[in-house]
């Protein structure tokens, strides 16, 4: 069974992906990463969490309409507050930020 999205008010917000969020020359079009060495670098250091830990900080609202499947990997990067889904069937990552408080 899939994890579903907290009704409560999550921490992290959805910003973007990594298709959409670095221009031509790799520069970073959203606040979390510098560019896209940056953003390697954080994703090798992010640990590996539970997916109900993910879904527990988002809320019904940022949760984005697009499906996770049986290999989607969730990360967090601690140092930064991004949350990352990971899927490697599209090599493609999903950005969420920790809301300033």
């Amino acid at each position: 069974m899939t994890a579903q999205p907290s009704q409560a008010k999550g921490v992290y917000e959805y910003v973007g992906n990594c298709l959409d969020s670095f221009d031509e020359n790799g520069d970073s079009l959203i606040d979390c990463f510098r560019d896209v060495s940056h953003f390697a670098q954080m994703e090798e250091n992010a640990k590996e969490i539970p997916e109900e830990e993910f879904f527990s900080k988002l809320s019904r609202t940022q949760y984005q309409s697009f499906m996770f499947g049986t290999e989607t990997i969730f990360l967090l990067s601690e140092c930064q507050n991004v949350l990352m889904a990971y899927l490697p069937q599209t090599d493609t990552h999903y950005f969420y930020v920790q809301k300033a408080a």
